[in-house]
Formats: C-alpha cells, sequence, structure tokens
C-alpha cells in the first residue's frame, strides 16, 4: 500500500491508494471551528465500480479537536486491472463540506498462456519418468539349463515414477481493520466579562467550556446576582433571569465532564448590571446663577417631564420645553465600586430650542437610588434679544412609577 497522505483543509485521508480487492482507508478530521461540530460521511465514484462502507455513520468532534473515521471500500466484480477512482465527502450540521479522493486498484491478472505453459511441463515431466522406468536388457534375464541354485541378477524393475504435483492454493491472509482513536482536547474553561444587562430586565449569557466529553455539570461559587441563576445545559450553562440589584458582581464557574478520572477546571467571571433609567422622570429644577439677559432668573423653580431612554451605558432624555425633538445624551459611568458605597453618575449634554433661541446644556446626576436622582445643570441660553451666559441649577430628579 501506498503510505503517502492527502490532506484538504479539515479533511485528512491515509492512505491514498491501495492496491487489492479490498482496502482500508483511514478519514481525518479536524474541527477547526469554535463549536462542537458533528459529521457525516459518504463516497462515490463516477463508474459506480466501488461499494463503500463506514465504520461509523456521524461523529462529533470538540473545537480543536479531530477524529477517525474508518472507510472500507471494496470492488463490486472480482477481476484484475480495476482503477477506481473515489472521492469521500464531509459535510457537519452548518452547512460546511469538504471532499477528498483516493485509489483502489485491483492488481494486475496472470498472462493467457500461463496455464498452457503449466501443462505443457507437467506433461513432459511425465513422460521422462515413464521412460527411465522402462524394463531391462535380455541380458539380465537367468540363463536356461541344468544351473544348480541359480542366482537371479535381474535388476528389480523400477516403477515408473508418479508425478505427484498437484495445483496448490495461495494462502490468504486477512488483515484486521485498525482501531480507530478519537483524540478529545482538554477540558477548558476561559475567564471572561459577561455581557452588561440592566435591572428588571430579563438577562441571559452563555458560559461554552471546550475540550473533554460531554453532557458537563456547573456549578457557581460567590454571590450571583439577585434575581440570576445558573442552568447547566449538555454542552454549557446559561446564567439567566431578571436582575433586582445593580452593581460590579464577580463569580467562578466550574465544570466537569462527564469522565470520571477527569480533574474539573473552573474560571472567574465579572458582570456589570446597570440601573434601569428607562421610563418617565420629574425634573425639578431651581436657578442658581444666570448672567445677561437672565441675570433676573435666579430663584425661579421649574418641573417637567422627561423621557429617557437607556441602551447598556448609554442614555437619551427627550422632551425639554415640552417638546420631544429637544433631545439631550451623554452616559451613565460605573461606579468603582457600587457595592462599596459608590455612585453611579449620569451625564448628558446637548442643545434645544427656548424661548426663541438656544438652550446649551450639560446635567451631572447621581443616581441616589432605582427611582431618585439629583444634581446640578450647567447652562447657557442665546437668542435675538440678547445672551445669558454663565446659568447654573439644582436639579432633583424621580422616577414616575
Amino acid at each position: 500500500m501506498a503510505q503517502n497522505k492527502g490532506m484538504l483543509r479539515g479533511l485528512e485521508i491515509s492512505p491514498d491508494l491501495v492496491k487489492g480487492i479490498k482496502g482500508f482507508f483511514h478519514i481525518k478530521v479536524n474541527n477547526t471551528g469554535t463549536q462542537n461540530a458533528t459529521y457525516d460521511f459518504k463516497a462515490d465514484d463516477t463508474g459506480g465500480q466501488c461499494n463503500y462502507e463506514f465504520n461509523i455513520s456521524e461523529i462529533t468532534v470538540s473545537p480543536g479537536g479531530s477524529a477517525e473515521v474508518l472507510l472500507t471500500a471494496s470492488f463490486k466484480t472480482n477481476r484484475p486491472n480495476q482503477l477506481c477512482i473515489f472521492t469521500v465527502h464531509k459535510a457537519d450540521q452548518f452547512g460546511h463540506q469538504d471532499s477528498i479522493q483516493a485509489r483502489l486498484q485491483s492488481k494486475a491478472g496472470v498472462p493467457a498462456w500461463a496455464p498452457i505453459a503449466g501443462i505443457v511441463a507437467l506433461v513432459v515431466v511425465v513422460a521422462v519418468a515413464i521412460a527411465m522406468a522402462g524394463g531391462g536388457s535380455d541380458s539380465d534375464k537367468p540363463a536356461s539349463g541344468n544351473v544348480t541354485n541359480p542366482v537371479s541378477t535381474s535388476t528389480p524393475t523400477q516403477a515408473p515414477a508418479t508425478s505427484n504435483a498437484a495445483t496448490t492454493t495461495p494462502a490468504t491472509t486477512t488483515t484486521s481493520p485498525p482501531t480507530t482513536t478519537v483524540v478529545t482536547p482538554p477540558l477548558n474553561l476561559v475567564s471572561s466579562t459577561l455581557s452588561m444587562g440592566l435591572i428588571n430586565q430579563a438577562y441571559s449569557s452563555e458560559i461554552v467550556p471546550t475540550g473533554g466529553k460531554t453532557p458537563y455539570t456547573f456549578t457557581s461559587a460567590g454571590a450571583l446576582p439577585a434575581g440570576l441563576k445558573i442552568t447547566s445545559l449538555n454542552d454549557r450553562c446559561r446564567l439567566e433571569g431578571t436582575p433586582t440589584e445593580y452593581g460590579e458582581f464577580t463569580f467562578s464557574i466550574t465544570v466537569k465532564d462527564s469522565v470520571s478520572s477527569s480533574t474539573p477546571v473552573n474560571a472567574t467571571f465579572k458582570l456589570v448590571l446597570t440601573p434601569n433609567l428607562n421610563g418617565s422622570w420629574v425634573f425639578s429644577t431651581t436657578i442658581t446663577a444666570a448672567g445677561g439677559a437672565c441675570s433676573g432668573e435666579v430663584g425661579l423653580m421649574d418641573n417637567e417631564t422627561i423621557k429617557i431612554e437607556q441602551t447598556a451605558l448609554k442614555v437619551v432624555m427627550s422632551g425639554f420645553v415640552n417638546n420631544p425633538a429637544n433631545q439631550m445624551v451623554g452616559d451613565i459611568s460605573v461606579p468603582s465600586s457600587s457595592l462599596g458605597g459608590g455612585k453611579w453618575v449620569v451625564i448628558v449634554t446637548g442643545s434645544y430650542s427656548e424661548d426663541g433661541g438656544t438652550t446649551a446644556s450639560t446635567r451631572t446626576l447621581t443616581l441616589n437610588s432605582p427611582t431618585s436622582m439629583s444634581g446640578f445643570e450647567d447652562w447657557t441660553w442665546s437668542g435675538p434679544g440678547g445672551s445669558c451666559p454663565g446659568g447654573k441649577a439644582n436639579q432633583i430628579v424621580q422616577k414616575v412609577p
């Protein structure tokens, strides 16, 4: 057998040529992806000369792992000098496909004149043997007459040689198919920061180990955020639920695979759950400083309802001066330690139309509770009637139930 190996991306075959009526081929598949992949196989040739049989119909391989499948190919007719060029196809559940070719070649036949030559040789051997076994001459026979105690001097007649040649059937050697070995990468779990979530809003994030043998078993250590739990699946776990507290959380996950002798592995995960500002808020504003045309407004108070929309740490406020088109945008910042008394701070900026002119504002608000903020505003106004530099205001903000 030829021992060279062909390879196409994640598919290998060895050997790529076998001489005989039947041959065994190793099909090796390499999973170069990031998810478990289940592969199925088939083989064919354009002339339909051969039959094909795989030792397994499909196989699942972990990311970065490899596995072997044994293919038995055989000619449909027992004739010499046949060549079967066949193709092995591999496909996974994601629609990815590979193919690779190999060959099976039957051995050369016996020449047509060979059997006749063998018969002629056998006839010659028999003829020579008979000739050598003929009777002795007359001088070897006893003389006639009165001979006392005649002694025979004749040579015993030698029996004709008989050919014992027989057709010998060559011994047949059967080679057992080699054992298929599947190599499984070691179990691994990588520490990471999970996707951010908002309190009082459904949350779900998956944690996916690699290697080992599924199903996996998961356990957690450290306080999970209130409202969240770990759900074990076959090849991953899911942190899910509706969180009811915001902050920065750190906890560890330990995973054990289904091999009793393997060692569990663990990793540390971080999760940030932000306050949920989505909804309507009442802004109570008291002007504490104003210059120029607005200097007489110091001490004025005003209430207005503002809509807040939050996506992760991005915040959009709209509805200033009772106009939905008047918006300010900004961020809510993560404190250094929200669980240790740190405060979340919202900072938004923007410009909008007011009293025939334009107000430019920056608002800095500290979150005191999920439904209460307080802070200050720096603002200016300019319009046809003049300008108002150096404006400042105190703000108390309450969420509308």
